[in-house]
């Protein structure tokens, strides 16, 4: 919703959700018709390993810095005054009111998918446990943050299988 702001700010759509640059488009859609036609179980091994691939690495969490959070979607809006600037949580009927009105939105809260192996999606327990650690090391390096460690398995039953949301706030 933040790059998505961010389009519409600089006078640019933003097709697919920011999902797939237009430039792939007719690259990708062959490809996601021969991966349609495959068993369904193997459709679902793509997707689990290609959500893992985007997660970050439990040690690169000891990088992580709010000021650099911060800077990250300050960057993505063109650098000049605006009206106003809204704080707080991503909401995508907001992204068009925000728009319209030529107002930057930072977010509050950030989501960081976790790379993991080894917790059954219907074991929230061992995630909460396998988590205390990344969690740590997060947290130690940027006491500006909340961390909500995120488990569903209904809703993200293949996600789970490979990683772990954590979903971070500012609080300050």
């Amino acid at each position: 919703m933040l790059k998505a702001t961010a389009h519409a700010l600089q006078g640019h759509d933003f097709p697919l959700v920011g999902a797939v640059s237009p430039r792939l488009q007719p690259i990708l859609q062959p490809v996601g018709r021969l991966i349609g036609r495959l068993p369904s179980r193997v459709r679902e091994q793509i997707y689990i390993w290609s959500g893992a691939n985007e997660a970050v690495p439990p040690r690169r969490l000891r990088a992580v810095r709010t000021e650099e959070l911060a800077r990250f979607a300050v960057r993505q809006y063109p650098c000049r005054r605006y009206p106003a600037v809204a704080l707080g949580s991503s909401n995508g009927a907001l992204v068009h009111l925000w728009a319209a009105l030529g107002v930057p939105c930072l977010p509050q809260t950030v989501l960081i998918p976790v790379r993991r192996d080894g917790v059954p999606p219907d074991e929230p327990h061992r995630e909460l446990e396998w988590g205390r650690g990344p969690a740590r090391w997060l947290l130690d390096q940027n006491p500006g943050l909340q961390l909500h460690q995120m488990h569903d398995p209904v809703q993200d039953r293949l996600m789970v299988q490979r990683m772990s949301y954590f979903r971070v706030k500012h609080r300050q």
